[in-house]
């Protein structure tokens, strides 16, 4: 491994000369600049953030624990954070759970031996506390995204339940009577199906707790929405995330379904929604990423952090 002694050999200066080309930092002449970085790249030179990260005891990366790859809403947000933490000079690791508790603590452990900064993640249990309890030991900054499982940390939300309220509420005021909500079958997550009662029961009408589902994320369910057709014969439809919304959309297109028999409602805003004149439940990707942003990198600038529980409310978007 090339060090910054063989460097500074090579090019007969200084180790502190070396050090301040690799850290861009106090002067160094243009010609022994030059020289420096010519050094470099001809040696392959390439700095141990490892060691720096000893040295500084920060290592400047943020580690970010996905929950469910398939989810495109997930991806959006995490490419305006990353850029967000860029800005200020902070890497990120990212890593996939695809909702499974083994596979969350493994990355867990991993991120807090690669000795990040933070770790941002959606939680799928509260059973990995122990987790949480030796990241926090090791002074790494926990946040919670999406789904709020640990009261002792902080976390961003986003009001599901209200979104499903509006969804519902629209729907009903349409005049349609027998609405099927797909929701997602895990833990600590705002839930949708209290929102779609709450629109029932404002509305004066009874709900049928039959036409509430809830599914795994990760697991197609075209089968099941195309039974639920053909059983329920609803005639409207709430998508709980974007990736049901797809599916409903497959299942319409088997059952040789027109857009004007059955309204379908879907969570998350993108363009191909915007393109099929679909309405959605818009979560603001815009105002997340800020609230992601300006929770994580004052907390750690400041070596502190106020333990709050943020909620970010969504928009109903009507398209005809």
């Amino acid at each position: 491994m090339v060090r910054i002694k063989d460097i500074a050999e090579k090019c007969n200066v200084s180790i502190s000369m070396v050090s301040r080309v690799v850290r861009n930092v106090g002067y160094v002449s243009r010609a022994n600049r030059e020289k420096i970085e010519s050094a470099i790249k001809e040696m392959g030179y390439v700095a141990d953030e490892n060691a720096r990260a000893l040295k500084n005891g920060q290592t400047r990366t943020i580690g970010i624990i996905v929950s469910d790859i398939k989810n495109f809403f997930y991806n959006l947000v995490l490419e305006k954070i990353v850029k967000k933490f860029k800005e200020v000079n902070y890497k990120v690791v990212v890593t996939y759970s695809f909702e499974n508790e083994a596979t969350e603590k493994e990355n867990f452990l991993y991120l807090v031996a690669s000795k990040v900064d933070a770790i941002i993640f959606t939680p799928i249990t509260s059973d990995n506390e122990e987790m949480i309890r030796i990241a926090r030991n090791h002074n790494i900054f926990v946040l919670q995204l999406f789904r709020s499982a640990f009261d002792n940390i902080g976390s961003i939300t986003v009001d599901d339940a209200y979104g499903a309220y509006l969804a519902t509420s629209h729907l009903l005021n349409e005049g349609k009577r027998n609405v099927v909500l797909l929701s997602v079958n895990v833990k600590h997550t705002p839930h949708r199906s209290q929102g779609y009662i709450n629109a029932y029961n404002e509305f004066g009408l009874k709900y049928d707790m039959s036409n509430i589902y809830k599914f795994s994320p990760n697991f197609s369910i075209k089968e099941d929405i195309i039974k639920i057709i053909k059983e329920k014969k609803p005639d409207a439809i709430i998508a709980g995330t974007n990736t049901f919304g797809i599916e409903v959309l497959e299942a319409f297109r088997e059952l040789n379904i027109e857009e004007n028999q059955i309204s379908l409602i879907v969570f998350d805003e993108f363009k191909w929604l915007d393109l099929l004149k679909i309405s959605t439940i818009a979560q603001p990707i815009d105002e997340i990423s800020e609230a992601i942003y300006n929770y994580t990198i004052p907390s750690l600038e400041n070596g502190c952090c106020e333990v709050k529980h943020l909620k970010v409310i969504p928009k109903l978007i009507v398209r005809k």
